[in-house]
């Protein structure tokens, strides 16, 4: 008999904080909020939105999601808890917000597969998909697997593994791809196992379990 597994019991990584200061990767690679530790370009700007203050940018692959904290926040963070930055400013940004000594919560982190930044009118924005119109889901088949919430699939090894709304998926690659990019013509390898689901109106990700001999 097949069992459907959550995500979380399998991919959730859990990484302690230790006291040490939290840059969180939502795993998205070029455009999708993996942090940096670039130095300072010098770039930043008073801008904000929902996910704080942000830094200029000509395009998309060069923006970050980090934490907005030092040491950012204990279980799964939401767009609130994150700041979307050039990656070239991250390392100011995390070198300021840990200016004074601070003793972090020695809690699980995890990152959060729904978020990405991407380049808006030369500004990086967050974005959490779940808050989309087009980010919603009524059955399993609404929903398809990806590598991470950057342009490409294919080839990138960094991606954390997440389950998007098909019908999101042209608005994706408009946000975050640049023009007359092209990805290499092979198809994504997933997980063994992994299904995508729809739970409570938002696509995640299950395992199926292995059939049994019996």
């Amino acid at each position: 008999m097949r069992s459907l597994v959550p995500l979380s019991g399998l991919l959730g990584l859990l990484v302690a904080c230790g006291g040490d200061a939290f840059v969180a990767d939502d795993g998205s690679g070029g455009a999708g909020g993996s942090s940096s530790s670039s130095s300072s370009s010098g770039s930043t700007s008073s801008s904000s939105s929902s996910s704080g203050s942000q830094t200029v940018c000509d395009q998309s692959s060069e923006c970050r999601l980090t934490s907005e904290t030092c040491c950012g926040v204990c279980g799964m963070p939401t767009l609130a808890d994150m700041v979307a930055l050039h990656e070239d400013d991250v390392s100011a940004h995390v070198n300021e917000v840990c200016a004074d000594p601070v003793s972090c919560p020695d809690c699980p982190v995890q990152p959060n597969p729904n978020l990405f930044a991407y380049c808006d009118a030369g500004v990086c924005k967050g974005v959490d998909i779940t808050n989309d119109p087009l980010g919603g889901c009524l059955s399993p088949s609404d929903c398809k697997l990806r590598l991470g919430l950057e342009c490409c699939e294919c080839g990138y090894d960094g991606g954390l593994l997440t389950a998007i709304p098909i019908a999101y998926e042209q608005k994706l690659q408009a946000l975050v791809c640049e023009p007359d990019f092209g990805c290499p013509e092979c198809a994504p390898v997933y997980p063994m196992g992994a299904e995508p689901w729809c739970e409570e109106g938002h696509c995640v990700v299950i395992y199926m379990d292995a059939p049994s001999d019996s």
